[in-house]
């Protein structure tokens, strides 16, 4: 195994056990999310039903809160007044404008990340040439993830929007491998969310 992939491995292996675990790293900030209306239930228990659960809030979307454990039932536990209350981990984002629900990288999810980066991995190659490519985005938010691996799983590196202009240096079957012209920053984005500048 060369330096790169050996690098990227483990930079995978950073990234899948290292706060992204089904229990939070202590009092990790995300931010109330939904795809429709302008609040999120905070409950008393893990559960929408009646009797024990009631709801204890009705939360501004956007609200940052503290989340203590990703629960392996849809729900998470988070910080609340002088003690802790439960949301659904579908309505946690890792940022305040939303963009899509939460889903933490559980055991199942690492092993295939893990196979996922091999294969995409013995298909790497640099390009002759380096290009130029713009994000194209097919969401509403405006925004493609940037990755610091070419694995889907996982959390981003950090979002690169329409504008971004971003330099091709090598590519997967799957990805181009990039280098970010206004940070400099070297990582991965998926080949079927750019446009390619001739």
């Amino acid at each position: 195994m060369n330096k790169r992939i050996l690098s990227l491995v483990l930079a995978l292996a950073l990234l899948l056990g290292c706060g992204m675990m089904t229990t939070a790293s202590a009092y990790t900030t995300m931010y109330l999310y939904a795809r429709t209306g302008h609040t999120v239930n905070v409950r008393s228990e893990p559960s929408t039903a009646g009797g024990s659960s009631t709801v204890l809030a009705m939360a501004p979307i956007g609200t940052a809160v503290q989340v203590l454990e990703f629960m392996n039932n849809g729900w998470s536990v988070i910080s609340w007044g002088n003690g802790i209350a439960y949301v659904m981990t579908e309505f946690l984002s890792d940022s305040p404008g939303g963009g899509g629900g939460y889903t933490p990288v559980v055991e199942s999810d690492k092993e295939k990340a893990m196979d996922s980066l091999m294969n995409e991995l013995k298909t790497y190659s640099r390009v002759a040439s380096p290009f130029t490519i713009y994000p194209n985005p097919n969401r509403a938010s405006g925004f493609v993830n940037f990755r610091l691996v070419p694995v889907q799983y996982g959390k981003e590196f950090y979002r690169v929007y329409a504008s971004n202009a971003l330099t091709v240096l090598g590519q997967t079957r799957n990805w181009y491998q990039v280098e970010d012209n206004n940070t400099g920053v070297i990582g991965y984005i998926v080949k079927s969310l750019v446009t390619v500048v001739n």
